[in-house]
Protein backbone atom coordinates (compact mmCIF):
# COMPACT_ATOMS: atom_id res chain seq x y z
CA UNK A 1 0.00 0.00 0.00
CA UNK A 2 1.22 3.30 -1.07
CA UNK A 3 2.18 5.96 2.11
CA UNK A 4 -1.16 8.15 0.75
CA UNK A 5 -2.64 10.48 3.46
CA UNK A 6 -4.71 13.16 3.96
CA UNK A 7 -2.49 14.38 6.58
CA UNK A 8 -1.36 18.20 6.01
CA UNK A 9 1.98 17.77 7.57
CA UNK A 10 4.47 20.95 8.70
CA UNK A 11 7.87 22.21 7.53
CA UNK A 12 10.60 22.15 9.76
CA UNK A 13 14.05 23.96 8.94
CA UNK A 14 16.93 21.60 9.09
CA UNK A 15 19.35 21.89 12.07
CA UNK A 16 17.12 24.89 13.19
CA UNK A 17 16.62 25.05 17.40
CA UNK A 18 13.91 27.15 17.19
CA UNK A 19 10.58 25.74 15.95
CA UNK A 20 8.25 27.81 13.51
CA UNK A 21 4.52 28.23 14.64
CA UNK A 22 3.04 25.43 12.68
CA UNK A 23 5.85 22.59 13.94
CA UNK A 24 4.49 19.94 16.18
CA UNK A 25 1.52 20.43 15.66
CA UNK A 26 -0.41 17.03 15.52
CA UNK A 27 -3.02 16.15 13.79
CA UNK A 28 -6.46 13.96 14.11
CA UNK A 29 -7.00 11.47 11.14
CA UNK A 30 -9.83 9.13 11.03
CA UNK A 31 -8.24 5.70 10.92
CA UNK A 32 -5.22 4.07 11.95
CA UNK A 33 -2.45 4.75 9.43
CA UNK A 34 -0.91 2.15 7.81
CA UNK A 35 2.89 1.56 8.89
CA UNK A 36 4.11 1.94 4.91
CA UNK A 37 7.40 2.76 6.34
CA UNK A 38 7.79 3.06 9.61
CA UNK A 39 10.72 3.19 12.48
CA UNK A 40 12.90 0.27 12.87
CA UNK A 41 16.23 0.74 15.16
CA UNK A 42 18.64 3.26 15.68
CA UNK A 43 22.30 3.28 15.14
CA UNK A 44 23.24 1.74 18.38
CA UNK A 45 21.20 -0.84 18.61
CA UNK A 46 21.31 -2.25 22.35
CA UNK A 47 22.52 0.85 23.12
CA UNK A 48 20.04 4.11 22.19
CA UNK A 49 16.27 3.41 22.12
CA UNK A 50 15.50 6.57 21.21
CA UNK A 51 16.08 9.30 18.40
CA UNK A 52 16.60 12.72 18.86
CA UNK A 53 18.02 15.47 16.41
CA UNK A 54 21.40 14.82 14.51
CA UNK A 55 21.06 10.79 15.21
CA UNK A 56 20.85 8.16 12.38
CA UNK A 57 17.63 5.49 12.37
CA UNK A 58 16.96 2.70 10.37
CA UNK A 59 13.45 2.14 8.40
CA UNK A 60 11.52 -0.68 7.28
CA UNK A 61 7.84 -1.41 5.77
CA UNK A 62 6.39 -2.30 2.13
CA UNK A 63 6.14 1.19 1.24
CA UNK A 64 10.18 1.67 1.45
CA UNK A 65 10.31 1.94 -2.56
CA UNK A 66 8.47 4.81 -2.54
CA UNK A 67 11.08 6.51 -0.72
CA UNK A 68 13.48 9.11 -1.86
CA UNK A 69 17.06 9.54 -0.99
CA UNK A 70 17.42 13.40 -0.14
CA UNK A 71 13.75 13.42 0.58
CA UNK A 72 12.81 15.12 4.08
CA UNK A 73 9.47 13.11 5.75
CA UNK A 74 7.48 13.64 8.46
CA UNK A 75 7.70 11.18 11.92
CA UNK A 76 3.92 10.52 13.78
CA UNK A 77 3.14 8.59 16.43
CA UNK A 78 -0.39 7.61 17.11
CA UNK A 79 -1.50 8.56 20.79
CA UNK A 80 -4.69 7.85 21.15
CA UNK A 81 -8.84 7.63 20.30
CA UNK A 82 -10.54 11.00 20.42
CA UNK A 83 -14.70 11.23 21.18
CA UNK A 84 -16.24 14.42 20.19
CA UNK A 85 -17.08 15.77 23.78
CA UNK A 86 -21.13 16.29 23.51
CA UNK A 87 -21.97 13.66 21.42
CA UNK A 88 -19.38 10.89 22.36
CA UNK A 89 -19.00 9.78 18.56
CA UNK A 90 -15.54 8.80 17.61
CA UNK A 91 -13.86 11.75 16.08
CA UNK A 92 -10.49 10.38 15.08
CA UNK A 93 -7.11 9.56 15.90
CA UNK A 94 -4.98 11.51 17.41
CA UNK A 95 -1.44 11.63 16.08
CA UNK A 96 1.66 13.46 17.72
CA UNK A 97 4.26 15.03 15.21
CA UNK A 98 7.63 13.81 16.43
CA UNK A 99 9.71 15.22 14.03
CA UNK A 100 11.13 15.38 10.50
CA UNK A 101 14.10 13.03 8.98
CA UNK A 102 16.00 13.16 5.78
CA UNK A 103 16.64 9.81 3.66
CA UNK A 104 20.04 8.96 3.59
CA UNK A 105 20.38 5.29 2.03
CA UNK A 106 17.63 3.63 0.41
CA UNK A 107 17.39 -0.03 0.12
CA UNK A 108 14.96 -3.09 -0.85
CA UNK A 109 15.36 -4.26 3.21
CA UNK A 110 15.33 -0.97 5.19
CA UNK A 111 16.79 2.54 4.37
CA UNK A 112 18.94 4.75 6.63
CA UNK A 113 18.00 8.06 7.64
CA UNK A 114 19.19 11.28 9.52
CA UNK A 115 16.79 13.15 12.50
CA UNK A 116 17.24 16.76 11.44
CA UNK A 117 14.69 18.25 13.99
CA UNK A 118 12.89 16.70 16.28
CA UNK A 119 9.33 17.77 18.62
CA UNK A 120 10.04 14.63 20.78
CA UNK A 121 12.21 11.71 20.65
CA UNK A 122 11.53 9.30 18.16
CA UNK A 123 11.21 5.43 18.89
CA UNK A 124 10.65 2.22 17.04
CA UNK A 125 7.50 1.11 15.62
CA UNK A 126 6.86 5.06 14.62
CA UNK A 127 5.41 6.17 11.17
CA UNK A 128 7.03 7.62 8.41
CA UNK A 129 5.11 9.98 6.28
CA UNK A 130 5.04 12.27 3.41
CA UNK A 131 5.26 16.20 3.67
CA UNK A 132 3.38 18.77 2.78
CA UNK A 133 4.12 22.47 3.27
CA UNK A 134 1.56 24.66 5.05
CA UNK A 135 1.05 28.08 4.02
CA UNK A 136 2.23 31.06 6.63
CA UNK A 137 -0.74 31.82 8.88
CA UNK A 138 -0.75 35.51 10.85
CA UNK A 139 -1.96 34.84 14.12
CA UNK A 140 -2.36 37.97 15.23
CA UNK A 141 -6.01 38.73 15.91
CA UNK A 142 -8.22 41.41 17.71
CA UNK A 143 -9.97 39.97 20.58
CA UNK A 144 -13.98 39.62 20.68
CA UNK A 145 -15.69 41.91 22.60
CA UNK A 146 -17.20 40.53 25.88
CA UNK A 147 -20.51 41.06 24.84
CA UNK A 148 -20.09 39.50 21.53
CA UNK A 149 -22.95 36.89 20.97
CA UNK A 150 -22.57 34.02 18.30
CA UNK A 151 -24.23 35.23 14.78
CA UNK A 152 -27.33 32.92 13.90
CA UNK A 153 -26.34 30.26 11.46
CA UNK A 154 -22.50 30.06 11.86
CA UNK A 155 -20.62 27.47 11.43
CA UNK A 156 -19.95 25.88 15.39
CA UNK A 157 -18.49 22.45 16.87
CA UNK A 158 -16.98 22.32 20.07
CA UNK A 159 -12.83 22.14 21.16
CA UNK A 160 -11.96 18.31 20.54
CA UNK A 161 -8.50 18.20 22.50
CA UNK A 162 -5.61 20.50 23.47
CA UNK A 163 -2.55 20.44 22.00
CA UNK A 164 0.03 17.72 25.14
CA UNK A 165 -3.78 16.70 26.30
CA UNK A 166 -4.22 20.04 28.24
CA UNK A 167 -7.60 20.29 29.84
CA UNK A 168 -6.92 24.46 30.22
CA UNK A 169 -6.55 26.52 27.53
CA UNK A 170 -5.02 30.29 27.24
CA UNK A 171 -3.56 32.35 24.61
CA UNK A 172 -0.79 30.93 22.75
CA UNK A 173 -2.32 27.02 23.16
CA UNK A 174 -3.26 24.89 20.55
CA UNK A 175 -6.44 22.87 20.22
CA UNK A 176 -8.05 20.92 17.98
CA UNK A 177 -12.01 21.25 16.70
CA UNK A 178 -14.45 18.93 15.25
CA UNK A 179 -14.83 20.79 11.70
CA UNK A 180 -12.61 21.05 8.64
CA UNK A 181 -12.45 21.47 4.99
CA UNK A 182 -15.37 19.58 4.58
CA UNK A 183 -16.87 22.24 6.49
CA UNK A 184 -15.36 24.66 4.46
CA UNK A 185 -13.00 25.78 7.01
CA UNK A 186 -9.36 27.22 6.12
CA UNK A 187 -5.94 28.22 7.78
CA UNK A 188 -6.56 31.58 8.83
CA UNK A 189 -10.22 31.63 9.82
CA UNK A 190 -11.04 32.75 12.81
CA UNK A 191 -13.38 31.36 15.38
CA UNK A 192 -14.62 32.32 18.96
CA UNK A 193 -15.05 30.49 21.74
CA UNK A 194 -18.39 30.63 24.05
CA UNK A 195 -19.16 28.45 27.15
CA UNK A 196 -23.22 27.90 28.26
CA UNK A 197 -24.09 29.37 31.12
CA UNK A 198 -24.63 27.15 33.89
CA UNK A 199 -28.17 26.22 35.31
CA UNK A 200 -29.68 28.07 37.85
CA UNK A 201 -29.09 26.96 41.14
CA UNK A 202 -31.69 27.94 44.43
CA UNK A 203 -28.30 28.58 46.11
CA UNK A 204 -27.88 32.09 44.43
CA UNK A 205 -30.87 33.17 46.51
CA UNK A 206 -28.94 32.26 50.19
CA UNK A 207 -25.84 34.14 49.15
CA UNK A 208 -26.82 36.88 51.38
CA UNK A 209 -26.90 34.86 54.48
CA UNK A 210 -29.63 34.23 57.29
CA UNK A 211 -29.72 38.32 58.37
CA UNK A 212 -31.21 37.03 61.98
CA UNK A 213 -30.95 40.79 63.27
CA UNK A 214 -33.23 42.18 60.46
CA UNK A 215 -36.65 44.11 62.01
CA UNK A 216 -38.36 42.95 59.27
CA UNK A 217 -39.70 40.05 57.54
CA UNK A 218 -38.29 38.90 54.36
CA UNK A 219 -39.93 39.43 50.75
CA UNK A 220 -38.12 36.02 49.43
CA UNK A 221 -39.38 33.31 51.41
CA UNK A 222 -42.25 31.06 51.21
CA UNK A 223 -44.24 31.03 48.00
CA UNK A 224 -42.45 34.13 46.52
CA UNK A 225 -39.13 31.84 47.23
CA UNK A 226 -40.77 29.59 45.14
CA UNK A 227 -42.20 31.66 42.54
CA UNK A 228 -38.81 33.63 41.85
CA UNK A 229 -36.51 30.31 41.99
CA UNK A 230 -39.02 28.55 39.25
CA UNK A 231 -38.72 31.71 36.98
CA UNK A 232 -35.20 31.59 37.71
CA UNK A 233 -34.99 28.24 36.30
CA UNK A 234 -37.21 29.05 33.15
CA UNK A 235 -34.04 31.82 32.65
CA UNK A 236 -31.98 32.43 29.18
CA UNK A 237 -28.67 33.85 29.02
CA UNK A 238 -25.88 34.84 26.30
CA UNK A 239 -23.26 32.24 26.01
CA UNK A 240 -19.78 33.44 28.13
CA UNK A 241 -16.95 34.53 25.36
CA UNK A 242 -14.21 32.91 26.11
CA UNK A 243 -11.68 33.67 23.45
CA UNK A 244 -10.64 33.56 19.69
CA UNK A 245 -9.05 31.02 17.98
CA UNK A 246 -6.95 30.91 14.32
CA UNK A 247 -6.96 28.42 12.10
CA UNK A 248 -3.21 26.95 11.57
CA UNK A 249 -4.30 24.24 9.31
CA UNK A 250 -7.36 22.10 8.25
CA UNK A 251 -7.86 18.34 7.19
CA UNK A 252 -11.04 17.01 6.09
CA UNK A 253 -12.92 16.89 9.22
CA UNK A 254 -11.05 18.26 12.02
CA UNK A 255 -9.17 21.62 12.33
CA UNK A 256 -5.91 22.64 14.39
CA UNK A 257 -6.02 25.98 15.95
CA UNK A 258 -4.25 29.11 17.59
CA UNK A 259 -5.91 30.93 20.90
CA UNK A 260 -4.96 33.91 20.25
CA UNK A 261 -7.10 35.57 22.85
CA UNK A 262 -8.49 34.38 25.96
CA UNK A 263 -10.76 36.00 28.55
CA UNK A 264 -10.68 32.86 31.31
CA UNK A 265 -9.13 29.38 30.71
CA UNK A 266 -10.98 27.60 27.41
CA UNK A 267 -12.10 23.91 28.48
CA UNK A 268 -12.64 21.23 26.07
CA UNK A 269 -16.33 20.87 25.14
CA UNK A 270 -16.50 24.26 24.56
CA UNK A 271 -18.51 25.63 21.61
CA UNK A 272 -16.06 27.51 18.43
CA UNK A 273 -18.40 29.41 16.19
CA UNK A 274 -16.77 30.85 13.19
CA UNK A 275 -16.35 34.52 12.87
Amino acid sequence: MGMVTIVLAVVLFAGAAAQDESACLGFIDRSLLPMDVYVAGTEFEGLSTLAEQAELIYLNGPGLGSLRAGGTYLVVRPEGYVNHPWTKAPVGIYYRELGTIRIERTGPAAAAALVMASCRPIMKGDRVIPMREQPSVPVKAESSDRLATAPEGALASAVVLGLDDRRELGAGDVCFIGVGTRDGVRPGDRFTVYRPQPPFSPQDLSVAGSEKARTYRKVLSGLHRREVSNMLRARSLPDRMMGDLVILRASETTAVAKVVNSRAEIHIGDKAVRR
